[in-house]
């Protein structure tokens, strides 16, 4: 938010799309059609406001000059994202259940027919 003085920390979710073919289990040669993509979200932070402003801005300040400190800092923060990411992707993966993800999202995909469930949801007066 422009308003914002920018001293604020926040944490933020992300939704990180997964492929998710490798833990399908599948036999089948190639001569189904299958999507196996998935998701999974991600919580980093919290991270300062206009950190993205700052990543970017490193290197372009007036003169060219840059203040060490402010670029370490702001650097740490985006390895802290990158790590915080990778944390959480490889504790799922060690969960040892994507396989059961990717059935169950199958399932839901196949039999439920979970797209209209989801959008029946979405506009019933119980989600609002």
């Amino acid at each position: 938010n422009e308003m914002d003085d920018g001293n604020k920390s926040r944490t933020y979710k992300l939704l990180q799309s997964l492929d998710t073919r490798r833990f399908s289990g599948a036999t089948d040669p190639g001569d189904t059609l299958s999507c196996q993509a998935g998701s999974m979200d991600l919580l980093v932070g919290p991270l300062p406001d206009f950190l993205g402003r700052k990543i970017r801005s490193i290197g372009k300040k007036e003169g060219g000059e840059t203040n060490a400190k402010e670029k370490e800092e702001a650097m740490d923060d985006f390895w802290k994202v990158a790590k915080q990411s990778y944390e959480q992707t490889a504790s799922y993966l060690k969960w040892g259940d994507a396989i059961e993800a990717v059935r169950l999202f199958d399932l839901g995909m196949n039999v439920c027919d979970i797209g209209r469930l989801v959008d029946s949801y979405a506009t019933s007066s119980a989600s609002k």
